[in-house]
């Protein structure tokens, strides 16, 4: 296994706190805080991956790895000092990103495929955690882990990224049809769920799980009505729903409070559950799409999108200031 080491990088200073200096030549994915000071970047420019470390919000950054056979797509850090960034290989740190160990996504029900990527992980203890792979199109291969990454079982397929665990055996999932399951047994076997009203069989989110009865879940009805946020606390058997206009991936800090990005320039928040949204941006001029939203806290928030943009809220998104200087690189995940 590949073993790499973190390289000091200076920041500049311009009117605001510059706080991406050392990544802003590369498509940032992916984006993972444990705080409002220790985060970790992925991503890749063409050809040349990498994983970058913060101590200081954003402040300055560290390039841990940089290699032009490498595309890194996630990361999860578990804590300050253990995570794992998945891409065209698996890397794993257990010394907050001093170094990194590599190792080999795993096979598909194929065999091994190197077109394949890996595109999200998550983990909810040290040892439990889910990885996916996507070969092309709106497929998701869906992997478990129960040994903190050592080896990988393989689960089933999925519409694109679109699952999310609350424990070691409660999750969620949109099938290929975009119909929601849930398991029960970490994702060994899954039960349909009723559908929420006056959906389709397309682009169905699930944004957060709670318990095996409760979710947060986002479906399309139409090009005009757009995307519904839906919320359940019996399984499906009950939904209240949004009025049309949603954001489509929305994130939660909890079963009330949420923030998503609705359309240009508009950052919304939920404070029931996603039932309402109130717009946040205000007069910031954004028109870019933006890729992902990350949630320290109550209070600090980052989103990133196209093109370099990375913003930072420290007020629970009544404000939000630059974090990055908008170089014109394709930011996809944080």
């Amino acid at each position: 296994a590949m073993l790499t080491a973190c390289t000091g990088a200076a920041a500049q200073n311009q009117e605001y706190v510059r706080q991406s200096p050392a990544p802003s030549d590369a498509h940032l994915y992916g984006l993972d805080f444990v705080d409002s000071d220790k985060g970790w970047a992925v991503g890749d420019s063409p050809g040349n991956g990498g994983i970058w470390r913060t101590t200081d919000g954003g402040a300055t950054w560290e390039t841990c790895i940089r290699d032009s056979l490498t595309e890194i797509r996630a990361i999860d850090m578990f804590d300050a000092s253990t995570g794992i960034a998945v891409g065209s290989s698996i890397f794993k740190t257990t010394n907050g990103g001093d170094t990194w160990s590599e190792s080999n996504l795993p096979s598909t029900p194929a065999g091994h495929d190197p077109a394949v990527q890996g595109t999200q992980i998550q983990f909810v203890s040290q040892t439990t955690g889910w990885l996916s792979t996507r070969p092309s199109g709106a497929v998701s291969y869906l992997y478990r882990t129960n040994n903190g990454g050592g080896s990988w079982q393989y689960l089933g397929y999925f519409y694109l990224e679109s699952w999310y665990f609350a424990d070691e055996s409660v999750g969620w999932a949109a099938d290929l049809e975009s119909n929601f399951v849930r398991t029960s047994d970490g994702g060994q076997t899954w039960s349909p769920v009723p559908m929420p009203p006056a959906t389709i069989g397309c682009c169905s989110t699930v944004a957060r799980v709670f318990s095996y009865d409760e979710a947060i879940v986002t479906t399309f009805q139409n090009s005009t009505v757009g995307f519904t946020t839906h919320h359940t606390t019996d399984g499906g058997q009950t939904w209240v729903s949004s009025a049309p206009g949603a954001p489509r991936h929305p994130e939660f800090l909890d079963s009330s409070t949420g923030w998503g990005w609705i359309q240009f320039g508009n950052m919304a928040k939920t404070t029931d559950g996603g039932e309402t949204w109130t717009s946040q941006l205000g007069s910031i001029d954004i028109h870019e799409h933006v890729r992902d939203l990350a949630i320290v806290d109550g209070n600090s928030l980052y989103f990133s999108g196209d093109f370099g943009y990375v913003y930072k809220s420290e007020d629970g998104g009544n404000s939000w200031q630059p974090a990055s200087d908008g170089s014109g690189q394709y930011l996809e995940k944080i």
